[in-house]
């Protein structure tokens, strides 16, 4: 996949070994390189710099790192040609979040930043056993619309993963039982996606004491694993739990093991800003390998606290809590059951400022967008194709647009709500 994975994981398996004092000599030095970059590639960061007096040599720590404004999602929408790096070697993906707030962002992702992550990833996983190619169950985004394909270089890449891909959208209980029979056919060892989908498996499982007898971990990601969630999570499957935090946007990435503290990815700085003293507030980002579009003190919109850890247990940052939006579930009379994440990757690729979904009652499916330049009639159509195709017969989709949104006291906004 045009990738260093592999290589990011060997030099990842050696940072482990180093101590707390040389991931932050490690981390300054990347920190250096940043700054110079994208002073000198990227319009914004100059104009920033000059305007606030900053030169690059003033950022030499990363507490130095609180002299640059931060940057946020606005910023980003107003400015993203000048945030893009002028030189024209960078490897890049295009990328997008999937806006769990509402509010897709679209921005690029050099493959250093990419690698980093994905090998992170896997070095996190192989604490529940994991090996590359062992089969997993990934409850995610699949089959989001009725008539799309995989292409056969995805097919391949999701193989040689181990890969299965299911819907975590859509639930009924015959899907439930087809998913316990993929499991043991393939003697599936993880079970891999959302929080509020792995739950809710979960939930059906134990209620009709079902046997899993290959699976060795659960990963759950996306949305916040409420306590409840995680307690029915381990009296269904006994067996670790491993929760996942994290961002192409920024380049985080976190991962607690059960009781544990979120383990957060070297290539990150995370700081809080107004901290207080207990060290929570919200989370700003600095993705120390992202040269193609950088984020430097980003504000991601989530809040966690930083904490301190003993060296020999992990030897970078770590959170103690991490406090998000909690996931939500819709259940209509016709059988199905929704959860949330999905249709934000749904709609993220399309010309939507915001959005919002909710159900009056279990009939009826509400998707409220703002729409952005660009917005298009095909574009609703395939909106209202998907939204139709997850709920099921017997449910209406209305689709309304708005002007805005109002946002929550804490400034967030709900994407996925149940009028009760």
């Amino acid at each position: 996949m045009g990738t260093n994975t592999l290589a990011y994981q060997a030099a990842i398996n050696k940072m482990l070994k180093w101590s707390r004092k040389e991931i932050i000599s490690w981390q300054e030095k990347k920190l250096q390189l940043l700054i110079n970059h994208a002073y000198n590639n990227t319009q914004y960061y100059r104009n920033l710099f000059d305007i606030n007096r900053i030169k690059p040599q003033d950022i030499q720590t990363i507490a130095d790192l609180e002299q640059i404004p931060k940057l946020t999602k606005e910023i980003i929408r107003e400015n993203f040609q000048a945030l893009t790096s002028v030189k024209n070697t960078i490897r890049y993906r295009k990328a997008s979040t999937g806006g769990s707030m509402g509010d897709p962002l679209r921005f690029l992702v050099s493959n250093p930043s990419w690698s980093f992550i994905n090998a992170f990833k896997f070095m996190e996983w192989e604490k529940i056993g994991y090996r590359l190619g062992d089969n997993h169950i990934a409850l995610g985004s699949s089959s989001l619309f009725p008539r799309e394909k995989r292409s056969i270089k995805h097919d391949l890449y999701y193989l040689l993963k181990g890969k299965i891909s299911v819907n975590g959208i859509t639930f009924t209980n015959d899907k439930y039982l087809s998913i316990v029979k993929m499991m043991t056919d393939n003697k599936v060892k993880y079970l891999y996606g959302y929080a509020a989908a792995i739950y809710l498996f979960a939930e059906f499982v134990r209620a009709n004491r079902l046997d899993l007898p290959y699976l060795k971990g659960v990963i759950t990601t996306s949305e916040i694993l409420l306590p409840e969630y995680y307690s029915i999570i381990k009296e269904a499957f006994n067996v670790p739990v491993l929760d996942a935090y994290g961002a192409a946007d920024g380049g985080i990435s976190a991962y607690k093991l059960d009781d544990g503290l979120f383990e957060v990815g070297y290539n990150a700085i995370a700081q809080i800003e107004n901290r207080d003293i207990s060290q929570h507030g919200p989370l700003l980002t600095t993705d120390l390998l992202n040269y193609a579009f950088p984020f430097i003190r980003y504000e991601l919109g989530d809040e966690v606290s930083l904490s301190q850890t003993n060296e020999s247990v992990f030897n970078g940052q770590v959170f103690s809590k991490v406090l998000g939006r909690t996931p939500d579930v819709m259940r209509f009379a016709n059988g199905r059951t929704l959860t949330g994440p999905g249709f934000t990757i749904l709609l993220k690729d399309f010309n939507v400022y915001a959005y919002r979904l909710y159900s009056p009652n279990d009939k009826n499916l509400v998707c409220e967008i703002q729409k952005s330049h660009g917005f298009s009639v095909e574009e609703e159509t395939k909106i209202r194709e998907s939204l139709e195709y997850q709920a099921g017969e017997n449910v209406k989709v209305d689709i309304h647009f708005k002007d805005s949104f109002e946002p929550l006291p804490n400034g967030k906004r709900n994407y996925f709500m149940i009028k009760v």
